[in-house]
């Protein structure tokens, strides 16, 4: 995935200040970017320290100390998922990091049930996971369907789900196809078409929820999550608003140049789909 000449810490640096954003601290960062040069260094470094914090929540949690073990439980998915983060093809390790950062993330939200719920999609052959984090005080609140760029999980998002409960609105967040969980543990590659329709399924269940104002859904997406955002408004009239952050809306750059799509896209994308990636607006 990357250039030889480069180490990890001069190809992941631009992520640092998401990576702060999702919860790992900055010493962390640095002692994993200090430390790494190869593949296995990286997934050995973020799954160790992981696996420390799994083990202090656990520690903290015996001891009735909920918030210390929430935040460490937190902190424990976010490094499973950066230990797998990197790693664009099906494998062993891959899917070990995914079940371990799903597995003590549900740890975190036991410690918070009232606020985190687990919501069941039935989508096709297949059950999706979701979160629905809500805020405190509100009958019926508004809700955002969240989106995540490619790479990322319903798990690792967390803290941008909360931005919105601190606002007063409900955000649903899951592995849709082509995401996270769904991709690496269901073999669900994203399909275009296959995604409107489980935003509609979304949509139809959030609307039957007594906690949500069916007239009030919108979609907020990131990244590659942008584009699919743009794409549900435009065919899912129930959304009344999109947000989108650093969104990537067509592949035009590439088709012009003749450049392959970047590894990033070819894993998650369905094959016969990639020509499909380039964003065309139709006036009715």
């Amino acid at each position: 995935m990357k250039d030889s000449s480069l180490s990890y810490k001069v190809f992941f640096e631009h992520e640092t200040s998401r990576m702060i954003f999702q919860g790992a601290q900055p010493s962390d960062i640095k002692k994993v970017f200090d430390n790494t040069e190869e593949e296995e260094d990286w997934i050995n470094n973020w799954s160790q320290l992981a696996k420390k914090e799994e083990i202090e929540g656990d520690s903290d949690r015996k001891r009735s100390f909920m918030n210390s073990a929430y935040n460490r439980y937190l902190r424990a998915s976010n490094y499973y998922n950066l230990a797998q983060y990197h790693i664009l093809k099906d494998s062993p390790t891959k899917k070990k990091f995914i079940k371990k950062s799903i597995e003590v993330y549900k740890k975190a939200i036991k410690l918070k049930e009232n606020k985190i719920k687990e919501v069941k999609i039935r989508y096709k052959d297949i059950e999706i996971t979701g979160y629905l984090h809500l805020p405190e005080g509100v009958e019926s609140a508004p809700c955002v369907v969240c989106i995540p760029g490619l790479p990322h999980t319903k798990e690792n998002m967390h803290n941008w789900c909360q931005c919105g409960v601190e606002s007063g609105l409900a955000v649903f967040i899951a592995d849709g196809p082509g995401y996270g969980e769904t991709r690496v543990l269901k073999d669900k590659a994203l399909n275009f078409k296959d995604f409107t329709e489980y935003i509609q399924i979304v949509v139809d269940s959030l609307s039957s929820l007594n906690v949500i104002d069916s007239d009030k859904i919108g979609v907020l997406g990131d990244c590659f999550g942008g584009y699919l955002a743009f794409k549900s408004l435009l065919e899912e009239k129930r959304i009344k608003v999109c947000a989108i952050i650093e969104g990537i809306l067509d592949a035009t750059e590439y088709k012009i140049k003749g450049d392959p799509l970047p590894d990033l896209i070819r894993y998650y994308v369905e094959e016969n789909e990639l020509d499909n990636f380039c964003f065309i607006v139709k006036s009715n």
